[in-house]
């Protein structure tokens, strides 16, 4: 993490931009041009919910034909039917990443707007601290929850 860095639980912001990660590895990134406001908000966290959980129903779906494939019996059947319903257990967590609810940074593009979804528990004093640093940097954030704007 260099100094021109901030970083909480699994988002950083920094003067190349805003940045998302899965563990060590960046999964999102928005350039700092890009990025016009940064509002914090609760609800949601899936960037296209309603996508993702038509996505998963359908899924569901095609594993539901699995475990009637596999009423039929028969080694080819067999396989058939495992495939299918690890197409339902797929569309299952894709409907749960759909539904899920939490605190994400809700990033205003020229042509986009973007979820960064905030994973862990947050400590609102490290969380505010957080924020007021990054806003050093030169982002424009808004605290919806709060009713605050951090420049």
């Amino acid at each position: 993490m260099s100094a021109a860095e901030v970083r909480f639980l699994n988002i950083a912001f920094s003067e190349k931009g805003v940045s998302e990660f899965a563990g060590k590895r960046r999964v999102v990134f928005i350039s700092r041009d890009r990025v016009q406001m940064v509002e914090i908000k609760h609800g949601l966290q899936a960037e296209r919910p309603l996508l993702l959980a038509v996505t998963g129903l359908l899924l569901i779906v095609l594993g539901a034909g699995g475990a009637i494939i596999l009423t039929d019996g028969g080694l080819a059947t067999l396989r058939w039917g495992l495939g299918f319903l690890f197409f339902g257990a797929l569309g299952a967590w894709l409907s749960w990443e759909s539904l899920r609810r939490g605190y994400y940074l809700h990033v205003v593009c020229p042509d986009d707007v973007r979820k960064l979804a905030i994973r862990g528990r947050i400590q609102q004093m490290e969380f505010r601290e957080f924020i007021q640093n990054a806003a050093k940097l030169g982002y424009d954030i808004r605290d919806s929850l709060n009713d605050k704007t951090f420049q």
